[in-house]
C-alpha cells in the first residue's frame, strides 16, 4: 500500500491531475466512518493533496461464492460524509 500511495503522489505532483479511487463498500466490513477515517488519514500521511483525490464509492455487487452484502444508503452516506467533512476529500456515492 505504501508503494501505491507514493506512486499516486508522484503522479499527482508530476501531472497535476486528480486521481479517482474506486471503493467497493461491503456492508459491515469496510463501510463505516472509522474505515473512511483510515482512508483519509492514509491520504494525509502521504502528503497527497486532498483536492486532487476523489473517492467513488460503489456498494458491492453480489457475486456467487462471496457472502458479502452491498452497503445500505445510510452507511454509504456516512462513509462519504466522513471523508468530505473531516478530510475535505470529495466522494461520490
Amino acid at each position: 500500500l505504501d508503494e501505491l500511495m507514493l506512486t499516486l503522489k508522484e503522479y499527482i505532483d508530476t501531472t497535476n491531475r486528480r486521481i479517482t479511487l474506486e471503493w467497493a463498500l461491503i456492508e459491515h466490513q469496510n463501510d463505516d466512518p472509522e474505515t473512511a477515517r483510515q482512508l483519509g488519514n492514509l491520504v494525509r500521511r502521504f502528503g497527497i493533496r486532498r483536492d486532487m483525490v476523489h473517492v467513488n464509492v460503489i456498494p458491492l455487487n453480489p457475486t456467487g461464492g462471496f457472502g458479502g452484502s452491498p452497503s445500505g444508503r445510510t452507511r454509504v452516506n456516512a462513509f462519504c460524509s466522513t471523508l468530505t467533512d473531516e478530510f475535505g476529500i470529495t466522494c461520490t456515492p
